[in-house]
């Protein structure tokens, strides 16, 4: 009765033989920015590989899941160019190296409170800003789970408002894990806590722990494999370790299913964080360094225009390239 599908049915007889034909089969060969894949013997012996033009590097035509499979260790080596900035900002202002007084520098924790963080790492964006401000953020604490928080999962759980309205009024709550959830006012947000209550209270291994850490991203297609392998056998030997804690089947089950929410890693926050803060600092209490590095290095098409009225604001004059 559809039109569209009639024509196409009469003008091209084998759309669907074709499409059936290509349906789940490889669109093109992506390349992992950062991912190194590292083996005991010669990489060959693991998985067939490629090379791209002008390049010595070899390139495996397995995606990470297949990796692994057939035990190739996998890590992500990240490089930022926020580091640079940072290096050159010190070199401005005489510093040398990083000073451990800036996590706990009050302007800079203001600034961050303040949703006044465009133009720093990790926290430019206006969603990252409304965070910051909305849970009030008083502490080097609070700027790490404002990371962690500003993740699709974390936002379409709405857990910057539970976090918010559990910091005003904290209770710790009455649970033998809350000494795991006191950083977080109770939030279930790091990948750290998840482990560490499947372990101690749950009767898992650290491995089928990190296994579980594996299986809250629906995105992924290895989270969706592991999760179709492992949630019900998991499942129950974490009944089987709450209910020696008092939780009966259901609520069991209930708090299972939030760590299979995404979670962030805490180290990985903290890690972002320190950098972020950094740059805090110099925008708080050199704020002329802190641009001239930040707009030397911006897109004038994209953040360099936004970042010029920002510094223009922060009392900077600005001239035009002459």
């Amino acid at each position: 009765s559809d039109p569209t599908a009639n024509m196409i049915n009469r003008d091209y007889p084998l759309f669907f033989d074709a499409f059936a034909f290509m349906y789940n089969k490889v669109k093109f060969l992506g390349t992992h920015a950062a991912g190194v894949a590292i083996t005991r013997e010669d990489i060959h012996y693991y998985t067939a590989t490629r090379t791209t033009k002008g390049e010595q590097k070899l390139y495996s035509y397995h995606n990470l899941v297949d990796l692994e499979r057939c035990g190739v260790v996998k890590y992500d080596l990240l490089g930022l160019s926020t580091l640079s900035s940072l290096v050159e900002m010190r070199k401005v202002c005489g510093i040398n190296g990083f000073d451990v007084a800036v996590v706990d520098d009050p302007d800079t924790i203001a600034a961050f409170g303040q949703g006044k963080s465009n133009g720093v790492f990790q926290y430019s964006s206006r969603t990252a800003q409304a965070i910051l401000q909305e849970i009030h953020t008083d502490c080097f604490n609070d700027v790490v789970a404002a990371s962690a928080m500003n993740r699709p999962g974390p936002l379409s759980q709405g857990i910057p408002e539970q976090y918010a309205s559990a910091k005003l009024a904290y209770n710790e709550p009455n649970v033998p894990w809350s000494k795991y959830l006191n950083d977080t006012y109770g939030c279930i947000l790091y990948q750290e806590q998840v482990n560490a209550i499947a372990v101690e209270f749950g009767g898992l291994s650290w491995n089928q722990a990190d296994k579980l850490r594996k299986m809250d991203d629906p995105r992924s297609l290895k989270s969706r494999l592991l999760l179709e392998e492992n949630y019900q056998p998991f499942l129950q030997i974490f009944r089987e370790g709450m209910s020696q804690y008092g939780l009966d089947d259901n609520e069991a089950k209930q708090l299972f299913d939030k760590f299979l929410n995404y979670s962030f890693n805490k180290g990985h926050a903290v890690g972002y964080a320190l950098i972020s803060q950094e740059e805090m600092w110099f925008k708080v209490h050199h704020p002329m360094v802190f641009w001239y590095v930040k707009l030397k290095q911006a897109d004038m098409d994209g953040d360099g225009r936004r970042f010029i009225k920002e510094c223009a604001a922060d009392g900077n004059i600005i001239f035009t390239p002459h």
